[in-house]
């Protein structure tokens, strides 16, 4: 039954509007109401058992509180009475207006059933058009079906071909292992000759050793030359004495024999025998003085010769152990790019450490890293201690070199230093050599180059024919520098230090 008069409700307003109403009557069948108010049931109203009997429960009440109380109390109880039932009609006329207002819902919900009961007739017609569809999507699946079965055939053949690569790449693979054991033997041969190195420069510190005891030893036999020296000197004033005297004795007796000649002719011929043995006598000392003169020059001549040769042996080997003033800047890149050498970096890091205090013990470092995530300021200049070699312990590759920074610190740290000082850079890197500035870069190489400061590279990198690997060469030849490998670089950093000891020694 249809109501024209009131408009439709919406799908979704009635469906709610079902849902509240069936909730508040479950609700209203399961939980009892309490008090004088009216249960209702699915808009039918329910009476409440004392709104039904209202004067039986008034006279039972009455005549129960006319036993105990008086009069007054029962007008009083039948006032209260009167009030709920006031109360109750009220209660009553609200329900029905909400009964009314129910009865129009219920119109609307059969104006909302007819609508629905149209949709599901659509539905319906949809449903037989979705059926078409399905039996269109279960050709073209079937047709997928076919064609996948048809890539599935181009897979295997794939699979196949990407097997047939897979063993050429494994064969490579082979390859690549047995160049990197011989890389691994080479980089033991390079290992082994650095242990060379290092026992040469113990066996070449022993026979420094060795020749400040035989300069100590020599030092004893010019002390003992300068001894016999003076003996010599002493036995040749007492000669020049004794010989002094001999010719006073002589011409003496001389003066002697004349006046006996004079008194004696007869003794004439003895004391002209006795004179001639004096002669022969004094010719005879003065031959053995001129001897001694003689072997006292050659004495000279020998201390003279040892004593020069001595001094340029000293000379030869202050020049050699001696310490001087010298400040070099190592500059260590830790940037991602070196990932997969830090470990070589660091230990190339370390050896020039030992090649520089080896070499000179007052050689000042100061140590310049970038590339880390975190900027690091400079390490002041300073003598190399322990502290020195573990710089780089605790840094891990993860961010830009910066070879301005790098280069600017370095030439600002050397600019310090005071004029007497050797100077110079090493760069430590992968061969990259990433810049903020290029042209700020080769501006401080010019300066560098002008104060004959030159920065020498150590590369060590893991890709061969690098394509940037030539711009750390460029900084280095831009100042006149080296460059030099993993396998090069001890050998190479050992002589630049002992060129610059010559020319410091040199100069003086």
């Amino acid at each position: 039954m249809t109501n024209n008069s009131v408009p439709p409700m919406p799908l979704e307003a009635s469906g709610n509007m079902t849902m509240s109403m069936s909730t508040t009557t479950a609700t209203s069948r399961k939980l009892p109401m309490r008090g004088p108010v009216s249960r209702t049931v699915t808009g039918v109203q329910f009476p409440s058992d004392q709104s039904i009997h209202p004067s039986h429960t008034t006279t039972a009440t009455t005549s129960r509180t006319s036993t105990t109380n008086s009069s007054s109390m029962a007008n009083i109880q039948l006032n209260r009475t009167r009030s709920r039932e006031k109360a109750l009609n009220m209660e009553r006329i609200n329900l029905a207006g909400q009964l009314s207002d129910q009865q129009k819902l219920c119109a609307r919900l059969e104006a909302t059933i007819i609508s629905l009961q149209d949709e599901v007739t659509s539905l319906s017609i949809s449903k037989e058009t979705l059926e078409a569809e399905c039996e269109r999507l279960h050709g073209q699946i079937h047709a997928a079906d076919e064609n996948s079965k048809s890539q599935t055939t181009e897979a295997e053949q794939r699979e196949k071909a990407l097997s047939d690569k897979i063993t050429d790449l494994e064969s490579r693979l082979n390859k690549i292992l047995k160049s990197l054991e011989d890389t691994k033997y080479d980089l033991g041969m390079v290992q082994l000759a650095y242990t060379q190195v290092v026992n040469a420069r113990n066996q070449q510190v022993s026979k420094v050793q060795q020749l400040e005891l035989d300069l100590k030893a020599d030092r004893a036999k010019i002390h003992d030359l300068n001894d016999s020296c003076k003996n010599l000197q002493e036995k040749n004033y007492n000669a020049d004495l004794a010989i002094y005297n001999m010719e006073k004795s002589h011409q003496s007796r001389e003066r002697e024999l004349q006046q006996r000649l004079t008194s004696k002719g007869t003794e004439i011929k003895d004391l002209k025998r006795e004179l001639n043995t004096l002669r022969g006598t004094s010719a005879d000392a003065v031959a053995k003085k001129e001897a001694v003169q003689k072997e006292l020059a050659a004495r000279s001549d020998e201390f003279k010769a040892e004593s020069q040769k001595l001094q340029h042996s000293f000379d030869e080997l202050q020049k050699s152990t001696a310490p001087f003033d010298q400040t070099i800047v190592i500059c260590v890149d830790v940037s991602g790019s070196v990932a997969s050498v830090i470990h070589e970096v660091k230990q190339v890091y370390r050896d020039v450490l030992h090649i520089i205090k080896s070499n000179n013990s007052n050689a000042e470092v100061a140590v310049v890293v970038h590339g880390s995530y975190v900027k690091m300021d400079p390490s002041p200049t300073q003598t190399i201690k322990d502290g020195t070699f573990r710089i780089l312990d605790g840094i891990n590759s993860i961010g830009t070199e910066d070879y301005t920074y790098c280069m600017e610190q370095a030439r600002n740290i050397l600019h310090r230093v005071g004029v007497g000082s050797k100077k110079c850079i090493v760069l430590i890197g992968d061969g990259d050599a990433i810049c903020s500035s290029s042209t700020s870069l080769f501006a401080t190489c010019d300066q560098l180059k002008s104060a004959n400061i030159q920065a020498h590279s150590v590369i060590i990198t893991n890709v061969p024919n690098r394509c940037r690997y030539a711009e750390m060469r460029a900084i280095s030849k831009s100042t006149g520098g080296r460059v030099e490998d993993k396998y090069t670089y001890l050998s190479a950093i050992e002589e630049i230090l002992r060129h610059q000891r010559e020319q410091h020694f040199k100069a003086l």
